[in-house]
């Protein structure tokens, strides 16, 4: 009989964990979760301004910076197929500029990670490219509040990239160039600008 009531039990214990559905959710692998940053990738196109060296273009959606010098933004492409990215150039020697744009979306204490694809010759490793994330969502690409990555070494086509911590309901996102005055003027390329929560 006691026999007889252990098979029971195991049967039915059986039974019951066949019928609870499995909490997908719950046992998923976390994944990155994209925000809306417009346009990261430049594919969207160009609009004209008129900032350090002169007329250029910068990415739709994206401000640009020049705290020192005077270089020019640009538009990169080439086809087929068709490929976009942002480009500056420093033909007058030293400069400090980039592009930042702020995304809406985050939550305090959400976990930010922000990459960006940056291309410079490796002959021309004195030029510093970083990308950077402003918890407090602010505009002033100087400010202390920014959390920079590691300087980007010269290989081409390479990533950067920096996590931080939100402070406050909007976030931004600067990608900066620094070119010192004894440096060979050249073209350095910006492509694939992400914002992720994770």
């Amino acid at each position: 009989l006691s026999t007889l009531l252990l098979l029971t039990g195991l049967l039915s214990l059986v039974a019951t964990a066949q019928s609870v559905e499995p909490r997908e959710v719950a046992l998923a692998r976390h994944q990155d979760e994209p925000l809306p940053l417009h346009n990261g990738d430049f594919e969207l196109g160009f609009l004209p301004v008129t900032i350090g060296g002169g007329a250029g273009e910068v990415g739709t959606g994206w401000t640009p910076f020049v705290t020192n010098g005077a270089p020019y933004f640009l538009a990169g492409q080439i086809s087929p197929p068709l490929n976009r990215w942002q480009v500056l150039h420093g033909p007058a020697g030293a400069y400090d500029a980039g592009i930042y744009q702020r995304v809406d979306g985050v939550s305090f204490g959400d976990t930010l990670r922000a990459q960006v694809r940056v291309y410079l010759p490796p002959a021309f490793d004195g030029i510093t490219k970083t990308i950077g994330i402003d918890p407090l969502g602010g505009l002033d690409p100087r400010a202390p509040s920014i959390v920079w990555s590691q300087r980007g070494s010269g290989r081409p086509w390479h990533t950067l990239s920096v996590t931080a911590t939100a402070a406050a309901t909007q976030t931004t996102v600067f990608v900066r160039v620094q070119q010192p005055a004894d440096a060979t003027p050249i073209y350095v390329g910006l492509d694939d600008v992400s914002l992720a929560r994770v």
